[in-house]
């Protein structure tokens, strides 16, 4: 099913869910204004949708998140008085910032509207004619946006998988962050490791500092049969994820078919997520 019927199928509480990831990854304005602030009824919480928060410098943003489809240009522009329907989205930020703008001259504002359906160009014409302001910015974020990132960006197909279900093809930092969890996970499990057995020692002391002192971008660590290497590689790789490094275990059946390290790294990820799609340039900014 394509990602534009799956968002249009959406809750409102889930599509909420959604944009407050995907926004933080989307726009960068954004990375700090939308914590996973959902109550306990799955709503995004008032303060980060009704009103203007902090986003970076003298800029704040507001993001009007909906699923309406039945009036979207009520929903965001209804400028009337009755006391049944409230003022729009836009309307009500509008107020909202030319308030706040009489306290801070220097504030500048951003206001988001998001909806999973498309918008046609004469709403998003008269969205954008509503803003006289100078000192106010008005973002129409709708489903053609929404797919474009979800589809095509690396992270944005990370959480397609996560909301929608549709696997990931590209690699991205949150994917491999996955990938090299299940690969450590599965490796424990081949060598029957027990954790009383990733006690410092000397061996693996000794070994850690000669890795560190090596220039070398191979190094083999060699020993008779149970002395304990596959314990030591696996210490050292958990040692070195906890200080932050991506690490991955590569199996000997892909290192004997690989012609170069970038090569094995490559089949091993193909190995541990069939799905994925990676080249050799995918593999250098994120090792």
């Amino acid at each position: 099913m394509q990602t534009g019927k799956l968002l249009e199928e959406m809750d409102g509480a889930a599509f909420e869910r959604l944009c407050g990831e995907v926004l933080r990854k989307m726009v960068p304005e954004l990375a700090n204004l939308l914590p996973s602030g959902i109550n306990s009824d799955g709503r995004t919480i008032k303060s980060f949708s009704d009103g203007f928060c902090f986003a970076e410098g003298n800029q704040y943003a507001t993001v009007h998140v909906t699923t309406n489809n039945s009036n979207l240009r009520k929903k965001w522009l209804y400028d009337g008085n009755s006391k049944t329907t409230p003022k729009g989205d836009l309307i009500k930020g509008i107020k909202e910032a030319g308030r706040m703008v009489t306290v801070h001259p220097n504030y500048l504002f951003s206001i988001y509207l998001v909806s999973n359906r498309r918008v046609d160009d004469t709403l998003h014409h008269e969205v954008h004619q509503k803003v006289q302001d100078h000192f106010i910015r008005v973002r129409i974020i709708e489903q053609r946006d929404l797919i474009s990132f979800l589809d095509y960006d690396p992270e944005g197909q990370y959480l397609r998988k996560h909301f929608l279900g549709i696997e990931a093809e590209r690699i991205s930092a949150s994917l491999l962050h996955d990938i090299v969890e299940n690969n450590l996970r599965r490796y424990r499990e081949d060598i029957f490791l027990d954790a009383s057995h990733l006690a410092i020692t000397s061996n693996r002391q000794k070994v850690e500092s000669q890795l560190l002192e090596s220039s070398n971008r191979v190094n083999l660590l060699t020993a008779e049969s149970g002395f304990g290497k596959s314990t030591l590689c696996y210490a050292l790789l958990q040692h070195y994820r906890e200080e932050g490094n991506v690490v991955l275990r590569i199996k000997p059946s892909v290192v004997e078919k690989a012609v170069s390290l970038e090569d094995a790294i490559q089949q091993q990820l193909r190995m541990d997520y069939t799905p994925l799609d990676v080249q050799e340039r995918d593999v250098h900014p994120l090792f």
